[in-house]
C-alpha cells in the first residue's frame, strides 16, 4: 500500500489516548464512545453485564473486550471536538459537492449559510 492509499479510517486522527481503544474495538466503536461519553471519566467494571451502558452502546462482545483490557480502572474519554468538527466539515463538503444547497446544509447542521460557505470554500 502506498502512502497516499491509506484506509479511510486513518483520515480521522484521534488523540494518542484513544489509540489503544481504537486498536481494541475499532474506529467506529471508538467514535461511538466519544460521541456518547466524550469529556468524561468512566469506571470500567471487571465484569460487564448485558445492561451496562457499554453493552447497550457497542454490543456485548465489544464491552467485554473493553472490560478485559481496562476492567477495574477508570478511562478518560476525550471530547475530540476537533475530530468531530473535521468529520462534520468533510460531510458538509461531500453534501455540497453532490448538489445540496448551502441553505439546506446550514439548516441540517444548525449553522449559518456564511459558515457553510466558509467550509465548502476551504476545500
Amino acid at each position: 500500500m502506498t502512502a497516499s492509499a491509506k484506509p479511510e479510517t486513518h483520515a480521522v486522527v484521534l488523540p494518542d489516548s484513544l489509540h489503544e481503544m481504537t486498536a481494541l474495538v475499532g474506529m467506529s466503536d471508538t467514535l461511538r464512545l466519544v460521541r456518547a461519553y466524550g469529556g468524561t471519566r468512566l469506571w470500567v467494571p471487571a465484569d460487564i453485564t448485558p445492561d451496562h451502558p457499554f453493552s447497550t452502546l457497542l454490543g456485548r462482545a465489544q464491552a467485554r473486550a473493553i472490560s478485559a483490557r481496562f476492567g477495574n480502572t477508570y478511562i478518560d474519554i476525550p471530547r475530540c471536538a476537533g475530530v468531530a468538527r473535521a468529520a462534520r466539515d468533510a460531510e458538509i463538503q461531500r453534501r455540497y459537492a453532490s448538489g445540496e444547497t448551502q441553505n439546506a446544509i446550514a439548516l441540517a447542521y444548525g449553522l449559518t449559510e456564511r459558515r457553510v460557505r466558509e467550509i465548502v470554500s476551504a476545500r
